[in-house]
């Protein structure tokens, strides 16, 4: 099994979703229906994929849009 190299050197919540990142571009499962898989297979006009941050800021896009925010 090859070892999935993080870009990130501290165990932040970035880097955790980096880590997923590159995991899921090492070893993708066509069969997957969550919002990552669906984000990683879209693509441009040109046919290229999201880059790595792209994706993270949509998925934090979606995590902050669904917090409540309290006055």
């Amino acid at each position: 099994m090859t070892e999935i190299r993080s870009p990130c050197v501290s165990p932040d919540e970035n880097c955790k979703i980096y880590t997923e990142i590159a995991e899921r571009r090492e070893q993708p499962d066509p069969n997957r229906v969550d919002i990552l898989s669906l984000l990683m297979s879209a693509q441009d006009e040109e046919g290229n994929p999201m880059t790595d941050q792209e994706l993270r800021d949509e998925l934090m896009t979606m995590l902050l849009a669904f917090l409540p925010f309290a006055p």
